[in-house]
């Protein structure tokens, strides 16, 4: 590629034989343009006067308002270069006072520099103006609409991408004085001309790149010498502006249609890039990293290709990379040699100069530092691999270590394997085990037993086992269509998660679902995007057929698995049960003055081991329930046996939606296990309301926690009945339609280490008379938890109970109450409907909390009435005679 100013040299001597010979490859210009005429007089050439540089001073808040422009990509931002190669003297000014060739005997410059008619003209050109009264400091010339630029015959260039409108005489009236001319349209409101051309190389309709050849300078037209005539144009009007815009004093432009400086760097430049600063050298892995600061790079729309060029010395061995990189990497430099380097950057017009070396760097031979590598988001509680290499200065392995490596690690609770003496049969790479205890960022360092100086580290982010979204908003969804889901919240309730090892995720979302119309349901759903390809996992259904108003405490669970080096989002989606014009569903009870319940969706990572679900979306039915006999809800499909490894507890979970056809009946789901093949006992058990109306299904979560023993198998099973003796009555488990498909029920057990289940449960019944509207404590004596963490965690903590009222209207509030430190806070809350007295829903809330080793932490329960005045509110189904359904409250901790 020729340097711009060989090219400069080659065009004049041909330019020199055409100087006087007429327009040579002149076209005719555009026969559509509808310009309004300039009236050109006639420019000034090259003469004694021409001393003013094309670069000004330009003042600092002029520059960041033309930068503040273009990053709000307006008009008027920063978008020319140099039309012509080189700095160049100005002969002719654009004249702020009166741009249109008319003459009013004053001349104002760029910078609020003014020359009179009355203070002296030049003798030579009648038009120029002394700025000093009798003086010689002559500007030139009053009512000119442009700069007069001394070039002699020389290249001229595109000062930015665009269509040419005008080549050769231009045809708009009194225009001719302009000689042969160019105009191009850059597209974004503005235009540029060249004039008094002697050759134009350019044709009509011709699109443009920036800096591409136009023709040559020369002095045709009205002109007292060779020079360019160099314009900028609003196309709107067409009115010629200032491309510095005003210099001078805020507000003092005598012309009101300047816009920004409008050069790409302040003042004019040439289309080619400038050098590289801030070059820097280091070892790295692989070799030698070369990173610098990258200049100008010659403006946008330039035609070929562009990129860097990094040179080595001494050597000269070359690496060329893209125009958007900032560093480049050598392999294969010479151990022992002291190297330096240089960048040059280039474009499809030429290259910048080289940029000065950097720092000197040295290969040497040996190992100089250990490599450490590790995936960069680690399951907290889950073993990962860190990768240690013995690297010389180049970053090659160096296979004949055998030192000893111990690992340490800023989380000090990480589980550290032993220290490694290298075998020769690693070849300089080991691969250890280690398990992060706590989330958040961290870093692993190797270091070599005998030479501390050989070490190295890696940083990452620990991910915890236990994710959640939460947000106390009300949420409104009016007019659902009862098929489409809408997301409830995509940016607050969402969980993205990449995992560095294969999982299990248990997902759960809880959320107080209502609706302002009886006689529609809300349904819930639990949907992920694995790599951006979305699918629904679960949903659950809300009974709002009774009552409006009146929230219900709504869970879904899901369990899916999480293969490594894949990235999933999930979320939250709601609908209405069917179409449902008119009419507003709502997810959050409260008020706007005392703060509505919070939505969470929560996700805890295991190992595909620990975990075991099952969950057939059908529909059941049990017909004329006694009331008292428990029978499977599905004997194969709603079972799961499990053997645990390790002595520890196992969480069992059920989701139902469960409904009744026959209002008055109420639906009981329970939890049966059995070990070593024994007879199966009820663990927990739960109650879905149905005495206020069929047909509305009800989100039913029942939980409990069993102490396991290592080598032991249990059976879980599902089991149903309902509340009472129901002759007659057909009671169903599984929301939906046979067209649409049915809410899928889960039953899941999830295996946890010993000590990280703390669990407490109450089969009694609960009672609050009369019920006021604020918190009180739910028997502290029994339902309290509480637990001291060793390491920095997560506890997830969750509370399953059945509310119900003996008042009808009045609605049951539980609230997840944690005390630390002297202080007491709510964590979570939910409310459970009363559109019938005498009717239990079950009711989850959870929720999640950092907690931190050698800290005390105790988890409680609090109840109230939505409203005061009722005779009572009640924890617990079922009667003195059977016995109630248990409250129980769980803190899980992780890892």
């Amino acid at each position: 590629m020729a340097h711009p100013l060989l090219r400069r040299l080659l065009l004049l001597s041909a330019a020199v034989l055409l100087a006087f010979a007429g327009a040579g490859g002149v076209q005719a210009a555009s026969p559509g343009t509808t310009r309004p005429p300039e009236h050109p007089n006639t420019g000034r050439g090259v003469g004694p006067s021409g001393r003013h540089s094309d670069q000004l001073s330009v003042p600092a808040p002029v520059r960041a308002a033309a930068v503040a422009a273009a990053a709000g990509n307006a008009s008027g931002a920063p978008f020319l270069t140099r039309p012509y190669w080189g700095w160049h003297s100005v002969n002719s000014w654009f004249d702020h006072c009166n741009p249109d060739y008319s003459i009013d005997g004053r001349i104002c410059t760029v910078d609020g520099t003014v020359a009179l008619a009355s203070s002296g003209r030049d003798p030579y050109f009648t038009k120029g103006y002394a700025v000093t009264p009798g003086g010689r400091d002559y500007i030139y010339y009053d009512g000119h609409n442009g700069f007069d630029l001394g070039l002699y015959y020389e290249e001229l260039l595109a000062a930015a991408p665009g269509v040419v409108t005008t080549a050769g005489i231009d045809p708009v009236p009194y225009n001719s004085c302009f000689g042969n001319t160019v105009v191009i349209d850059h597209g974004n409101g503005f235009s540029t001309r060249y004039a008094h051309m002697s050759r134009v190389d350019v044709n009509v309709g011709q699109a443009v790149s920036r800096g591409q050849h136009l023709g040559i300078s020369g002095t045709t037209g009205c002109s007292t010498g060779p020079h360019l005539h160099f314009g900028l144009y609003l196309n709107s009007s067409w009115t010629a502006i200032d491309p510095w815009g005003w210099l001078g004093a805020a507000g003092g432009d005598p012309w009101p249609y300047d816009q920004f400086d409008t050069w790409l760097t302040a003042n004019p430049h040439d289309p080619v890039p400038d050098a590289p600063t801030a070059v820097t050298a280091a070892l790295g892995q692989g070799g030698v990293k070369v990173t610098w600061t990258p200049g100008f790079d010659g403006g946008g729309g330039v035609s070929g290709a562009a990129g860097y060029t990094i040179a080595a010395s001494p050597g000269g061995q070359t690496v060329t990379t893209g125009p958007a990189a900032t560093a480049a990497t050598f392999t294969g430099l010479a151990v022992g040699t002291a190297y330096t380097f240089t960048v040059t950057a280039f474009n499809g017009l030429g290259s910048s100069p080289a940029s000065a070396p950097s720092n000197s760097v040295s290969l040497s031979a040996g190992v100089v530092r250990l490599a450490v590598s590790a995936a960069t988001n680690p399951l907290a509680g889950r073993p990962a691999t860190v990768q240690v290499k013995a690297v010389d200065s180049a970053g090659a392995t160096v296979g004949t270590y055998t030192g000893t490596v111990r690992l340490a690690s800023s989380d000090r609770f990480a589980t550290l394997p032993a220290p490694y003496a290298f075998l020769a049969g690693d070849a300089g790479a080991h691969s250890f085990q280690l398990t992060f205890s706590t989330a958040g960022a961290a870093t692993v360092t190797a270091t070599d037993a005998a030479n501390s100086a050989l070490t190295g580290s890696a940083a990452l982010t620990v991910q915890p086992q236990v994710l959640s979204a939460t947000s106390a908003t009300l949420y409104s969804l009016a007019g659902s269509d009862g098929a489409g889901w809408s997301e409830l919240d995509a940016s607050t309730l969402r969980l993205a998660i990449s995992p560095s090892i294969d999982s299990v995720a248990v997902v759960t979302g809880s959320s107080d679902l209502w609706t302002d119309t009886p006689g529609y349901d809300q349904d819930l759903g639990l949907f992920v995007s694995q790599d951006g390809v979305e699918r629904q996992l679960a949903w659950k259904e809300s009974g709002g057929i009774a009552a409006a108003y009146s929230p219900n405490a709504t869970s879904v669970e899901a369990v899916t698995a999480l293969a490594a080096g894949h990235s999933y989002v999930f979320k939250l989606k709601w609908k209405a049960n069917r179409a449902a014009p008119g009419v507003s569903l709502h997810a959050g009870a409260g008020t706007y003055a005392t703060g509505f319940s919070p939505t969470t969706l929560a996700a805890e990572l295991l190992p595909a081991a620990s975990v075991a679900s099952s969950a057939p979306s059908a529909l059941y039915s049990l017909a004329g329930s006694d009331g008292a006999s428990w029978l499977p809800l599905d004997p194969s499909a709603l079972a799961l046996t499990f053997t645990p490894a390790a002595d520890g507890s196992a969480l069992l979970s059920a989701s139902a939606d469960l409904w009744t056809e026959v209002a008055g009946y109420n639906e009981d789901l329970g939890l049966f296990v059995s070990t070593a093949g024994g007879p199966e006992s009820l663990l927990a058990w739960k109650e879905g309301g149905g005495v206020a109306a069929g047909y509305s299904p009800n989100a039913v979560y029942a939980l409990a926690t069993l102490p396991v023993t290592h080598g032991i198998a249990y059976s879980v099973r599902l089991k149903w009945k309902t509340n009472r003796a129901a002759p007659g009555v057909t009671i169903h488990a599984g929301a939906g339609t046979y067209a649409a498909g049915f809410s899928p029920t889960r039953l899941t057990a999830r295996l946890l280490p010993a000590g990280h289940a703390a669990p407490t449960a109450r089969a009694a019944l609960e009672s609050l008379s009369p019920a006021p509207a604020a918190w009180t404590q739910l028997d502290p004596t029994h339902l309290t938890v509480t637990i001291h963490p060793t390491v920095d965690s997560v506890a997830l903590v969750l509370a399953n109970l059945d509310l119900w009222t003996e008042n009808k209207g009045i609605n049951q509030d539980l609230a997840l109450t944690v005390t630390s430190g002297g202080s007491t806070r709510q964590l979570a809350w939910k409310e459970s409907g009363g559109a019938a007295a005498y009717s239990p829903n079950a009711a989850l809330v959870l929720a999640s909390l950092p907690v931190s080793a050698g800290s005390t932490y105790t988890f409680q329960l609090s109840w109230k009435a939505n409203v005061g005045g009722g005779a009572g509110i009640h924890a617990g189904a079922g009667t003195t005679a059977i016995g109630f359904s248990p409250s129980t409250l769980t803190a899980i901790l992780t890892p």
